[in-house]
């Protein structure tokens, strides 16, 4: 065994160093994502992959160069992880079964005529972006985001809530390994929540230690009828920042700018909770504004553009939840 360890440690110097076009990029990627190996081996292999996911990035550029892709790929915090890696963490930190709680239904309203694009964030009805780190605690993120916009717009009341308060006191949800919006809502309308100020995130499962003195609480939460595209737009521009789930691949992690769009992709398999704050159009192509939890650095200063009135784009409209305050 450390023969064989040996020769392949030595092939990962030899295949390495043989790909020196994207070294610079591999210094600047260590120091602004703040990455660190266990040892020498480890950080070879994390560059032979770097390198690979770098000419794939490079190689889809040049097809959205030519207009034949919507969106433009770049380098984040995941491009030393293979795919398999990635979804790994994406499948262990997603919920294993169905929701628990299933709210009233959005009602869409007939004949209404919503504005051609909206964006919460001009409103100041979205706080800034968060990271959730190696946690998979997307679905508080998306908790909390779509309470901040509803205090923000119903009460004038700019605030951040706690996440932390949400992994470790929601007993539906399981903390860091995956939850759902709609359950932790439902915590909310019974317990309430705190703010990030009294309750800061830590990036792990700890003790529940909510102070009731210091909770807000909700009234309820409605769900977007499944599947249902124009009422998730409806519930966007008239309500404010909705929680959503989609299926999140490696595609969808390497997204630097433009419109992400997928011809295939799972519209029943959840892997990931954001918030959509907002939606328009650019070049005849729909999209909405996705805040994402894996902070400004990722994407486009943290946000994704994601296509809209595509045939429910990776399941984005099937597990949609707004809070009722």
């Amino acid at each position: 065994m450390k023969v064989l360890a040996i020769i392949v440690s030595i092939f990962l110097y030899v295949q390495a160093f043989q790909e020196p076009q994207f070294l610079e990029e591999w210094n600047k990627f260590q120091v602004k994502y703040g990455k660190s190996y266990r040892s020498p081996h480890e950080a070879r292999k994390r560059f032979v992959i770097f390198n690979d996911n770098m000419r794939n990035i490079s190689a889809h550029n040049v097809l959205y160069e030519r207009g034949e892709s919507t969106y433009k790929k770049g380098m984040n915090q995941f491009t030393d992880w293979t795919e398999a890696e990635l979804m790994q963490f994406l499948e262990k930190n997603s919920p294993k079964t169905p929701p628990k709680n299933s709210g009233k239904v959005f009602k869409k309203t007939e004949g209404i005529v919503l504005p051609e694009s909206i964006d919460w964030r001009e409103k100041g009805a979205v706080r800034e972006v968060k990271n959730q780190g190696s946690c998979g605690s997307c679905w508080s993120f998306s908790t909390t985001g779509v309470l901040e916009g509803q205090f923000s717009i119903v009460k004038n009341e700019h605030v951040s809530f706690s996440e932390q308060n949400l992994v470790d006191c929601d007993p539906v949800s399981t903390g860091c390994s995956g939850g759902w919006p709609i359950d932790a809502l439902a915590y909310v309308v019974e317990n309430g929540i705190e703010k990030e100020a009294d309750y800061p995130y830590e990036e792990h499962n700890g003790q529940c230690r909510s102070d009731p003195s210091k909770v807000v609480k909700i009234s309820g939460y409605e769900q977007i009828p499944e599947g249902d595209e124009a009422a998730l737009t409806e519930a966007v521009a008239t309500k404010g920042p909705v929680s959503i789930c989609l299926y999140a691949a490696m595609e969808f992690n390497a997204y630097k700018s433009g419109i992400f769009k997928m011809p295939s992709c799972f519209q029943d398999a959840f892997t990931h909770a954001v918030l959509v704050v907002g939606y328009g159009s650019e070049n005849g192509e729909d999209y909405y504004i996705v805040k994402n939890s894996y902070g400004p650095d990722w994407g486009d200063g943290g946000y994704i553009k994601v296509a809209r009135n595509y045939n429910n784009m990776c399941g984005l409209a099937s597990r949609a939840t707004i809070a009722v305050i």
